[in-house]
């Protein structure tokens, strides 16, 4: 999927598409808050927000209803997120370092 977006974007919501992997371009946005992906059959979560803005300015990451089977250790370097929903995923397990989230309330 092709997404064209302002850099002044701040809230992505993409549901039901055919995705397959989370986009790598969404992430290059300096003022990304809220990333909500669900139902959008994303079977891999690469880190590609480790080096960017993101991973002081999302506060939100909705990732329900995919086929994730692995969340990655980088989840932790998102360290102002406050809302991470992995509902109805095929996660059995978290990395530790989502102990670093210590902003998260949902």
């Amino acid at each position: 999927m092709d997404m064209h977006l302002s850099r002044q974007t701040e809230d992505v919501c993409v549901e039901h598409k055919q995705l397959g992997s989370l986009p790598h371009s969404v992430f290059q946005l300096p003022n990304l808050r809220s990333l909500r992906l669900h139902s959008c059959q994303i079977e891999g979560v690469a880190p590609h927000w480790q080096g960017t803005k993101s991973e002081r300015t999302l506060l939100q990451l909705d990732l329900s209803r995919n086929p994730i089977s692995d969340i990655p250790a980088e989840v932790g370097l998102l360290v102002e997120l406050r809302r991470l929903d992995l509902s109805h995923t095929y996660l059995r397990t978290l990395p530790l370092s989502i102990c670093r989230l210590k902003n998260l309330t949902e």
